[in-house]
């Protein structure tokens, strides 16, 4: 996970100064950030089994989604933690809260 959020936060840094994003447009960017495999390899520098396997695991625990793919398809993953709960407080994955439901309504 923390190889995860370093390759987001590398991401970010190199997406903020090339799109001159306002603060509320980049969280919006971070929150739809998405990798692959080779991505996650390159980043790594990782055999492909290896990551194949932790990102496997991950998928498991439901702490990364696959947005994507399969045979002959490009496989695309997700994270599915935001930060949620690093005050302590208790959280479900994916739940929305009530003032991000209110604007749907």
């Amino acid at each position: 996970m923390q190889l995860i959020n370093k390759m987001r936060a590398a991401w970010a840094k190199t997406t903020a100064p090339a799109t001159k994003a306002k603060p509320a447009a980049h969280a919006h960017a971070l929150e739809n950030f998405s990798f692959s495999r080779r991505e996650a390899r390159e980043f790594a520098g990782w055999a492909h089994a290896r990551v194949y396997r932790y990102l496997r695991e991950l998928v498991e625990l439901e702490y990364v989604v696959i947005e994507g793919g399969r045979n002959g398809v490009l496989h695309r993953y997700s994270l599915a933690w935001d930060g949620q709960g690093k005050d302590g407080g208790k959280f479900f994955l994916g739940l929305k809260s009530p003032e991000q439901l209110r604007p749907l309504a």
